[in-house]
């Protein structure tokens, strides 16, 4: 784990990017302004052939009929200040991550001069955007050294999360962390899921992923991996790294099984857990320290 690892560029945003990021911000404004229905919002989205951003959105709507020559003309001189009303003190530098509803930026904000990463969801409100802002207040509630810290939430107009911005590489983008050498060893497994699970309790996965290099249960899209979480059986690590022993298969077995009762009941279970087998760890014979 010590070894030094060039660091990995991540792609910067693009500029089409930019210019959908913005226009989806336009958007949502003339939504929350009634200037727009949903509907027409949605008409006056590009095709894959053209061009994007605020300006041709707008050109689009008023060539559609969905706003008049004025609207477009009064739209188009107050741009500025309408895009300044997104996501204000915050400047976007890159972009680090993307799910189906957010988009996760490298960002400056501005009052207190930092790095952050801006979790920036792309609509501007429903049940997602409500259970979106609940999750982040709850999180901001929790302190811990290990967990990131929310360090800001609101809605100006979409619904972001401000977090502790770490230069730490990503478990499903990095391939520094599960190096073409091979997957991690019992010993790094051990140390990382004692650290772990000092903040988290349901964490077999992720040892799953790094013990083996690929997530447990696959799939296309977030329901197909939900449906496996529930039905599929546990897929045996023992199987895949005959070379881990048996009492952290087991350690690792308990974590991912299907039955809360079965599971533990805290992170302090855990911790107990992985601590004595880091001590086994420590007494083992140079021969099985090796693997």
């Amino acid at each position: 784990m010590s070894e030094k690892h060039p660091p990995l560029k991540r792609p910067a945003i693009s500029v089409r990017e930019t210019a959908r990021l913005e226009e989806d911000r336009l958007a949502n404004l003339l939504m929350e302004k009634l200037i727009v229905s949903p509907e027409e919002a949605e008409l006056g989205k590009p095709k894959p052939e053209d061009e994007a951003g605020p300006m041709p959105f707008l050109q689009r709507l008023s060539r559609r009929g969905l706003i008049t020559t004025g609207q477009a003309q009064r739209l188009r001189q107050s741009l500025n200040t309408l895009l300044a009303q997104g996501v204000p003190g915050y400047e976007l530098i890159e972009r680090i991550g993307q799910g189906s509803t957010a988009q996760v930026f490298k960002a400056r904000q501005a009052g207190p001069d930092r790095l952050v990463a801006l979790k920036v969801m792309t609509q501007r409100g429903g049940h997602d955007a409500d259970k979106f802002l609940a999750l982040a207040r709850a999180w901001a509630r929790l302190r811990h050294p290990r967990l990131v810290q929310v360090l800001d939430a609101g809605c100006s107009p979409f619904p972001f999360c401000a977090l502790e911005y770490l230069p730490f590489p990503s478990l499903d983008r990095d391939p520094r962390i599960l190096p073409p050498a091979g997957p991690l060893n019992e010993r790094n497994l051990t140390r990382i899921g004692l650290h772990a699970s000092e903040a988290l309790a349901a964490l077999g996965a992720t040892l799953f992923h790094l013990a083996t290099g690929r997530v447990p249960y696959p799939g296309e899209n977030p329901d197909v991996v939900h449906r496996q979480h529930q039905e599929a059986p546990v897929p045996r690590l023992a199987a895949l790294r005959p070379d881990l022993s048996a009492p952290f298969c087991d350690i690792v077995a308990t974590l991912m099984s299907k039955e809360p009762k079965n599971r533990p009941m805290d992170a302090q279970t855990v911790v107990d857990l992985l601590s004595r087998h880091e001590a086994r760890l420590l007494v083992m014979p140079a021969s099985a320290k090796a693997r």
